[in-house]
Protein backbone atom coordinates (compact mmCIF):
# COMPACT_ATOMS: atom_id res chain seq x y z
CA UNK A 1 0.00 0.00 0.00
CA UNK A 2 2.54 2.09 0.87
CA UNK A 3 3.99 2.06 -2.92
CA UNK A 4 0.97 2.19 -3.92
CA UNK A 5 0.65 5.66 -2.43
CA UNK A 6 4.07 7.11 -3.27
CA UNK A 7 3.13 6.17 -7.02
CA UNK A 8 -0.27 8.07 -6.79
CA UNK A 9 1.51 10.78 -5.43
CA UNK A 10 3.83 10.90 -8.23
CA UNK A 11 7.23 9.63 -6.73
CA UNK A 12 9.25 7.83 -8.90
CA UNK A 13 12.51 6.69 -6.84
CA UNK A 14 10.71 5.58 -4.08
CA UNK A 15 10.41 1.68 -2.72
CA UNK A 16 9.03 0.37 0.74
CA UNK A 17 9.70 -2.84 1.84
CA UNK A 18 8.76 -2.22 5.38
CA UNK A 19 6.77 0.23 7.50
CA UNK A 20 9.86 1.60 10.07
CA UNK A 21 12.02 2.52 7.43
CA UNK A 22 14.68 0.51 8.82
CA UNK A 23 17.48 -0.87 6.36
CA UNK A 24 16.50 -3.52 3.85
CA UNK A 25 18.02 -3.62 0.39
CA UNK A 26 15.04 -3.22 -1.72
CA UNK A 27 13.66 -0.19 0.50
CA UNK A 28 14.71 3.19 -0.75
CA UNK A 29 13.51 6.51 -1.40
CA UNK A 30 14.72 10.59 -3.05
CA UNK A 31 15.02 13.75 -1.46
CA UNK A 32 12.14 14.69 -4.12
CA UNK A 33 9.90 11.93 -3.30
CA UNK A 34 10.25 12.36 0.47
CA UNK A 35 9.25 15.79 -0.29
CA UNK A 36 6.33 14.85 -2.33
CA UNK A 37 4.62 12.09 0.40
CA UNK A 38 6.28 15.26 3.15
CA UNK A 39 3.44 17.86 1.14
CA UNK A 40 0.86 15.30 1.24
CA UNK A 41 1.35 15.04 5.07
CA UNK A 42 1.73 18.46 5.90
CA UNK A 43 -2.01 18.87 4.21
CA UNK A 44 -3.13 16.16 6.98
CA UNK A 45 -4.32 17.88 10.13
CA UNK A 46 -4.05 15.25 12.71
CA UNK A 47 -0.78 14.46 10.99
CA UNK A 48 0.39 18.09 11.80
CA UNK A 49 -0.93 18.23 15.05
CA UNK A 50 1.26 14.80 15.99
CA UNK A 51 4.27 15.69 14.38
CA UNK A 52 4.35 19.72 15.76
CA UNK A 53 3.41 18.41 19.57
CA UNK A 54 6.52 17.85 21.98
CA UNK A 55 5.42 15.59 23.96
CA UNK A 56 3.00 12.88 24.84
CA UNK A 57 1.94 11.17 27.69
CA UNK A 58 1.09 7.42 27.65
CA UNK A 59 -1.74 6.74 30.38
CA UNK A 60 -1.59 3.83 32.83
CA UNK A 61 -2.57 0.51 31.24
CA UNK A 62 -3.86 -3.08 32.00
CA UNK A 63 -0.60 -3.65 31.24
CA UNK A 64 1.22 -1.16 32.96
CA UNK A 65 1.08 0.68 36.10
CA UNK A 66 3.23 3.47 35.45
CA UNK A 67 2.74 6.84 32.48
CA UNK A 68 5.12 6.47 29.56
CA UNK A 69 6.34 9.76 27.71
CA UNK A 70 7.29 9.96 24.26
CA UNK A 71 9.12 13.30 23.14
CA UNK A 72 9.57 14.58 19.77
CA UNK A 73 13.56 14.50 18.56
CA UNK A 74 12.92 17.39 15.61
CA UNK A 75 15.45 20.07 17.80
CA UNK A 76 13.85 22.89 15.76
CA UNK A 77 10.42 22.98 17.16
CA UNK A 78 12.24 23.68 20.72
CA UNK A 79 12.21 27.43 21.53
CA UNK A 80 14.89 26.90 24.40
CA UNK A 81 17.57 24.95 21.96
CA UNK A 82 19.98 26.82 19.64
CA UNK A 83 19.19 24.71 16.35
CA UNK A 84 14.97 26.31 17.15
CA UNK A 85 13.39 28.01 14.08
CA UNK A 86 10.25 29.74 14.81
CA UNK A 87 8.53 28.86 11.12
CA UNK A 88 8.95 24.88 12.19
CA UNK A 89 5.37 22.81 12.32
CA UNK A 90 7.03 19.59 12.94
CA UNK A 91 9.07 16.86 10.83
CA UNK A 92 10.84 13.42 11.31
CA UNK A 93 14.45 12.29 12.74
CA UNK A 94 15.99 9.49 10.93
CA UNK A 95 19.30 7.56 11.63
CA UNK A 96 20.21 4.36 10.37
CA UNK A 97 23.92 3.12 9.63
CA UNK A 98 23.23 3.10 6.41
CA UNK A 99 21.16 5.73 5.74
CA UNK A 100 23.25 7.93 8.32
CA UNK A 101 21.31 10.96 9.49
CA UNK A 102 17.75 12.40 7.70
CA UNK A 103 15.60 14.86 8.39
CA UNK A 104 11.89 16.01 7.13
CA UNK A 105 10.51 19.23 8.11
CA UNK A 106 7.63 21.02 8.01
CA UNK A 107 7.58 25.08 7.80
CA UNK A 108 5.05 27.47 7.37
CA UNK A 109 5.71 31.36 7.19
CA UNK A 110 3.53 34.41 5.14
CA UNK A 111 1.61 31.45 4.06
CA UNK A 112 4.03 29.60 2.51
CA UNK A 113 4.57 26.10 3.52
CA UNK A 114 7.45 24.23 2.89
CA UNK A 115 8.87 21.25 3.50
CA UNK A 116 12.54 20.50 3.63
CA UNK A 117 14.40 17.31 2.82
CA UNK A 118 18.53 16.15 4.20
CA UNK A 119 19.61 12.61 3.68
CA UNK A 120 22.40 10.94 4.16
CA UNK A 121 24.09 13.51 6.14
CA UNK A 122 27.46 12.86 8.34
CA UNK A 123 26.66 14.08 11.80
CA UNK A 124 23.42 15.06 13.86
CA UNK A 125 23.92 18.72 14.01
CA UNK A 126 24.62 18.97 10.39
CA UNK A 127 20.73 18.21 9.26
CA UNK A 128 19.40 21.06 11.30
CA UNK A 129 21.89 23.58 9.87
CA UNK A 130 21.57 22.08 6.32
CA UNK A 131 17.21 22.19 6.52
CA UNK A 132 17.78 25.73 8.12
CA UNK A 133 19.84 27.01 5.05
CA UNK A 134 17.19 25.55 2.71
CA UNK A 135 14.53 27.28 4.25
CA UNK A 136 15.46 30.78 4.72
CA UNK A 137 17.18 30.48 1.37
CA UNK A 138 13.59 29.52 -0.02
CA UNK A 139 12.32 31.99 1.86
CA UNK A 140 14.21 34.89 1.09
CA UNK A 141 14.54 34.35 -2.33
CA UNK A 142 10.78 33.46 -3.50
CA UNK A 143 7.59 34.94 -3.65
CA UNK A 144 4.11 33.55 -3.45
CA UNK A 145 2.29 34.52 -6.20
CA UNK A 146 -1.39 33.50 -6.51
CA UNK A 147 -2.28 31.83 -9.33
CA UNK A 148 -5.63 32.32 -11.26
CA UNK A 149 -7.39 30.86 -14.43
CA UNK A 150 -6.29 34.05 -16.83
CA UNK A 151 -2.46 33.89 -15.72
CA UNK A 152 -2.94 30.16 -17.67
CA UNK A 153 -3.54 31.99 -21.18
CA UNK A 154 -4.50 28.72 -23.06
CA UNK A 155 -3.89 26.18 -20.94
CA UNK A 156 -6.94 23.57 -20.83
CA UNK A 157 -7.80 24.10 -17.27
CA UNK A 158 -11.13 24.21 -16.30
CA UNK A 159 -10.95 25.16 -12.80
CA UNK A 160 -8.25 27.01 -10.23
CA UNK A 161 -8.27 26.50 -6.62
CA UNK A 162 -9.19 29.41 -5.26
CA UNK A 163 -5.64 29.16 -2.63
CA UNK A 164 -3.68 28.19 -5.52
CA UNK A 165 -0.40 29.91 -5.51
CA UNK A 166 2.71 28.97 -7.08
CA UNK A 167 6.89 30.18 -5.27
CA UNK A 168 8.79 32.05 -7.99
CA UNK A 169 12.03 33.51 -7.75
CA UNK A 170 11.62 37.38 -6.68
CA UNK A 171 11.96 39.67 -9.54
CA UNK A 172 10.03 37.22 -11.67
Amino acid sequence: KMNAKAAELGCTNSHFTNTHGLHESEHYTTARDMALIGAAAFRNEDFMKITGTLQYKIPKTNLTSVERYVAQNHKMLYDWRSEYYEYCKGGKTGYTLEALNTLITFSSKDGVNLVAVVLRAHGKGKTFIDTRAMLDYAYSNFNKVPVDKAMLGDAKVETVNKDAYVLLPQGL
